[in-house]
């Protein structure tokens, strides 16, 4: 008789110890004194019983597919160790799986005592039917057992590290710290060599990140500068991948916080339980640093080695016909010769022909949009009229006099999340009936309220503080520095050229919403917040300005005290707001 050998185990710590060994050794020596002739063995490893996850996913659900497709000899017998590599699932649901797949023509024999698990064994002797239910009952209750004391002993740990009582909850931590069992606490992973120095790294990450260099490019420029991937063994990536610079711009963890979660196998995030801890690590970027980097939107990559024109307008040029995507055309390269061949006139191209065309029409695919925009022309009328507004003093390296106010603004402002989270713990908490009577949860719902309101009102103030601090340039000097950045663009050095790139498309992202090339032939600029928008004809020519803020704010209140109308700010606010987005609406259609 033909059989098949199905071995389990739930954990894959597991894997490095004797529990494929001892079920492969007890299954074949079943199969050898029965004279079984053994076709394959079918392993889920790591995969748990408790869940059903070897059934649903894993190569059990899989083996039974293969029975019901009648890919397996007819008669084959699954053999396994003893029922509970199986199934651990409750006595119902084990059944209901076996009504489910008993069709199929399967059967199993535990090697412990040579049950027969078939329609027909069940059918035939309903004493050991009565045994398999025993049996579930026995293995449900024994995992989920022990699945309820290990949920107690994490949130134990939980508490502990909450309350004071204990420094961590696990010696697991981002990849650039390590726990240090002597000194009792998570400590930075640091090295003579700064391509080994992992605080330096991601310190250096944050940096370029903050002046507009995109995540591909950090990558690109660790991998070109040596810097080792991080991992071991499997684990170990082949060098820096933008995806794993974006997860460690993300990670709290860089300003100490840690998020306690729960998480289910297969589940890649779990979810959150409680509150954020702070300072459970180590502090390596500043708070403030941490929500600017964070917050920021994602530029275009940039491209950098060749000293030729860019894209700078990437990620912003929609077709105004299909809004479809804008794509960026090389026809010639400057110096390019060319001959016409009837006159034979010989023409050499004095600048890259670079356009821009609508990807659908390009493509043939719903638009019939097919004119194309010269892109320097375009490019640099761009430049012209919005570089001064949309490179901003954040956007220069001068901000070492409102680091300090920044950091205490990001990190009163992170408390005050705590305070009133918390708040709204204690709230929920009062509405439950079990402790509808609890006068200790009502006043601590009264007291974090209390301290959210005094956070709050730090928080306006030192709102208030930055905002006053940040000294700007005079005009001149500012010019003078947008003019540095735009000369910088075609700089024979590559780290400049790159700075300038990154620089110019981070302000441009942060400025303008969209850029729409009309089938008129001209082409409108409008910014984020809808205030301010231009239109150009398809050379570059500025053809008209709008400022759809001017005067409004003024006219309405104007109007308001005229009328000596009882009128709400609010509502004076959203009624400027619907007056732009006429207004814009009113520029686009014209």
């Amino acid at each position: 008789m033909d059989a098949i050998i199905y071995i389990r185990w739930s954990s894959l710590e597991q894997t490095k110890g004797d529990s494929y060994t001892r079920q492969i050794n007890r299954c074949s020596a079943f199969c050898e004194a029965n004279g079984y002739n053994v076709l394959e063995t079918v392993v889920d490893e790591g995969r748990s019983a408790y869940t059903g996850e070897n059934i649903h996913t894993g190569n059990l659900g899989k083996l039974v597919e293969r029975f019901e497709r009648r890919e397996v000899p007819q008669g084959t017998l699954v053999v396994v160790e003893q029922l509970d590599r199986l199934t651990r699932l409750p006595a119902l649901e084990v059944v209901g799986w076996l009504t489910r797949v008993f069709p199929t023509g399967i059967r199993f024999v535990t090697a412990d005592r040579g049950t027969m698990v078939s329609r027909a064994a069940m059918e035939a002797d309903q004493l050991s039917f009565m045994s398999l239910i025993f049996d579930s009952f026995r293995s449900h209750g024994e995992s989920k057992r022990k699945s309820d004391l290990l949920l107690d002993s994490w949130q134990s740990r939980r508490n502990g590290v909450a309350e004071g009582r204990k420094r961590n909850i696990t010696g697991v931590c981002p990849a650039w710290l390590r726990w240090d069992r002597e000194a009792n606490e998570f400590i930075a992973i640091s090295d003579p060599d700064p391509r080994l120095d992992r605080k330096l790294i991601v310190q250096r990450i944050f940096n370029e990140r903050d002046t507009g260099v995109g995540h591909a490019i950090i990558a690109r420029k660790l991998n070109e500068d040596g810097i080792p991937s991080w991992g071991v063994g499997k684990r170990k990536a082949d060098g820096w991948h933008p995806s794993y610079v974006y997860k460690i711009l993300h990670n709290p963890a860089v300003i100490g916080e840690f998020q306690p979660r729960s998480r289910r196998k297969g589940e890649v995030t779990g979810t959150k339980i409680g509150q954020p801890i702070p300072d459970y690590y180590p502090q390596i970027i500043s708070p403030a640093q941490f929500e600017r980097v964070s917050a920021a939107k994602q530029v275009m990559n940039v491209g950098g080695g060749t000293k030729g024109r860019v894209n700078l307008l990437a990620g912003l040029v929609y077709c105004g016909v299909c809004n479809q995507r804008m794509i960026y055309l090389k026809k010639a390269n400057a110096g390019r010769t060319r001959t016409n061949p009837k006159t034979g006139t010989i023409t050499i191209d004095k600048s890259n022909g670079i356009y821009l065309k609508c990807s659908g029409a390009h493509r043939g695919h719903r638009c019939d949009h097919k004119a194309s925009f010269n892109y320097n022309w375009i490019a640099d009328a761009v430049l012209d009229n919005l570089l001064n507004s949309a490179l901003r003093d954040n956007h220069f390296e001068q901000r070492s006099a409102m680091v300090q106010l920044a950091d205490r603004l990001a990190s009163a402002r992170r408390e005050l999340e705590r305070f009133e989270a918390q708040a709204q713990t204690a709230l929920d908490m009062t509405l439950d009936p079990a402790f509808k009577h609890d006068q200790r949860i009502k006043q601590r719902y009264v007291d974090l309220g209390r301290q959210a309101d005094q956070q709050r009102e730090l928080v306006d103030k030192l709102d208030a503080e930055l905002a006053a601090s940040k000294g700007q340039v005079s005009p001149a000097e500012h010019l003078s520095r947008v003019a540095s950045v735009r000369n910088s663009l075609d700089s024979e050095d590559e780290r400049i050229r790159d700075a300038a790139r990154t620089k110019v498309m981070d302000a441009l992202q942060r400025l303008v919403d969209r850029i729409t090339f009309k089938s008129d032939r001209t082409v409108e600029v409008s910014a984020l917040d809808g205030s301010l928008g231009w239109q150009f004809d398809d050379k570059g020519n500025l053809l008209n300005r709008f400022d759809l803020t001017v005067g409004l704010h003024e006219e309405r209140l104007r109007n308001a005290i005229l009328r000596r109308d009882n009128v709400d700010r609010q509502d004076i606010a959203q009624e400027i707001e619907e007056m732009k987005k006429r207004r814009l609406d009113a520029l686009r259609g014209s």
